[in-house]
């Protein structure tokens, strides 16, 4: 899709250019050409960046691995979950995530959340993870936080996230968090 919007500011810039410049260097044509073309290209960089972050919001993933034997060595009791978050957690993916999985949480006591492969987390994706902390809060559940990579960890301690006494907990392995049980 980004391919296209490239494609589609090209043509409009080429259209503009052969239809407003003149040969003369400085004719109110001229003018007029590169003030079209300028448009032209800002409204086809605006749509590809558009576009990019649609395709990588879209990359951004929830599995269940609760019952994946190759991962979880230990029994989970019936009213959890784990959740593998795979992509980037920014602004554009991280509402839909967190909102899935409080969606996926209705009938849970908690869950844990297996971040290993989520490789970026900025503001908006605190603000969605605080936001799913906050239901939790309010419906008695539970979330449990665990193999953050450097970066959403370093957002996190930045933004001062902390553990909430009876609701979030952060773990350094998926062991240490499905071991809790035991």
């Amino acid at each position: 899709m980004a391919h296209r919007a490239h494609l589609f500011s090209l043509r409009i810039g080429h259209a503009l250019r052969e239809a407003c410049f003149s040969d003369e260097p400085y004719s109110v044509g001229r003018l007029r050409g590169d003030v079209l073309a300028g448009i032209a290209i800002t409204v086809g960089v605006l749509l590809a960046c558009i576009l990019f972050v649609s395709e990588m919001a879209a990359m951004t993933k929830i599995t269940d691995i609760t019952n994946n034997k190759k991962l979880i060595d230990a029994d989970i009791p019936d009213r959890w979950a784990v959740l593998k978050i795979n992509g980037p957690l920014f602004f554009a993916a991280a509402d839909r995530v967190f909102g899935e999985i409080a969606a996926k949480m209705t009938a849970r006591d908690g869950v844990i959340l297996y971040m290993d492969g989520v490789t970026l987390l900025d503001a908006g994706g605190v603000a969605a993870m605080n936001k799913l902390i906050d239901y939790c809060a309010a419906q008695g559940k539970q979330v449990s936080i665990t193999d953050l990579q450097f970066q959403p960890l370093k957002t996190l301690a930045r933004a001062e996230v902390a553990p909430r006494k009876g609701v979030s907990v952060f773990y350094s392995t998926l062991d240490e968090a499905i071991h809790q049980f035991n």
